[in-house]
């Protein structure tokens, strides 16, 4: 649904998003808005903002307390950059400066429509990927904002980050449950043929000896040792990991031995608790708390040991 003041707008956005194959419906203000969407609920409005009007903040906060909330992005011109910090803060996922090119709208619409399509059925990871990407995207659009400004006074700092940092936070906590709401698909598997595959995916080596079958769900244990290998190689420049798989009471585990040294400013076990973490030179790596939710999600564990100057990171799944 398009809300927009200017009827030339409407009709152009109207006229875009149609040639997509998208039923598109178009209001001019936010009570017709509202007023439409109790009658026919729709995936996505695109909210146009000329200027400080809180009936349009209202209508953002409205909409995302519905029970299924739709994708909010909101439009305005160029200067007004305040606008969409405000609509960010109230709930809305995204923001298109005017005015626009139309493969812009097209490509932007398209990516907020992505998590109402039809999942494959081998679709939890790509899933989740998606749902982590549109919750950190929204805080991260707060912070680019803030930072964008020419002059940022202190009090606009103290007053624009916690809430931003404190979503990210809760991004964090989500992903450490993923492992309690996430379904598996669970089956007995060979692990060597997936170990082989992650292992040449990220390009270390890797060692498997014989175990017994485990219980797994095959794409969601090739992804979580694709997310460690990936983390491990990335902190390890000078240093070429190999994974070794070996068999124990109960489980079979994958052994992976690094320095300790690239991971002492970072701290390897808060590793595990991270998305993401920045390092002193400013340059970001992927965190290991996808891989360690995806094996708590099959039952298995992500941890991590200090052999003197080594660490070794033990990824473990039971045996079926």
């Amino acid at each position: 649904m398009v809300v927009h003041e200017s009827r030339a707008t409407r009709a152009l956005l109207v006229e875009v998003l149609s040639r997509e194959g998208l039923r598109v419906d178009a209001v001019a203000s936010t009570f017709e808005c509202m007023a439409r969407f109790v009658d026919e609920p729709a995936d996505l409005i695109l909210l146009g903002l000329l200027g400080l009007a809180t009936a349009e903040l209202q209508l953002v906060r409205t909409l995302k307390d519905e029970k299924r909330p739709p994708r909010i992005l909101v439009t305005y011109p160029s200067p007004k950059r305040d606008l969409s910090v405000l609509a960010l803060r109230a709930g809305a996922d995204g923001y298109l400066l005017e005015p626009f090119y139309p493969e812009e709208v097209t490509a932007v619409v398209r990516g907020q429509l992505a998590p109402f399509q039809p999942r494959a059925a081998t679709g939890p990871v790509r899933h989740l990927a998606r749902e982590v990407a549109h919750a950190v995207n929204n805080p991260l659009q707060v912070l680019r904002l803030l930072l964008d400004k020419e002059r940022v006074t202190k009090k606009e700092l103290m007053d624009g980050l916690p809430d931003p940092l404190e979503r990210v936070q809760q991004v964090v906590s989500l992903l450490r449950d993923f492992g309690s709401t996430a379904e598996p698909n669970l089956m007995a598997t060979n692990p060597a043929p997936l170990l082989e595959a992650a292992a040449n995916a990220v390009g270390i080596g890797f060692e498997a000896h014989e175990t017994e079958s485990v219980r797994i769900d095959a794409t969601q244990f090739e992804a979580a040792l694709s997310g460690l290998f990936e983390g491990l190689k990335l902190r390890c420049e000078d240093f070429e990991p190999t994974a070794r798989l070996s068999a124990e009471s109960d489980s079979a585990a994958i052994r992976i031995v690094v320095p300790a040294e690239p991971f002492e400013q970072e701290g390897a076990n808060a590793l595990l608790d991270a998305v993401f973490a920045v390092r002193p030179d400013r340059s970001v790596r992927p965190g290991l708390a996808l891989p360690r939710a995806l094996l708590e999600s099959m039952n298995g564990s992500l941890s991590v040991v200090s052999d003197e100057a080594r660490l070794v990171f033990v990824a473990r799944v039971p045996f079926a």
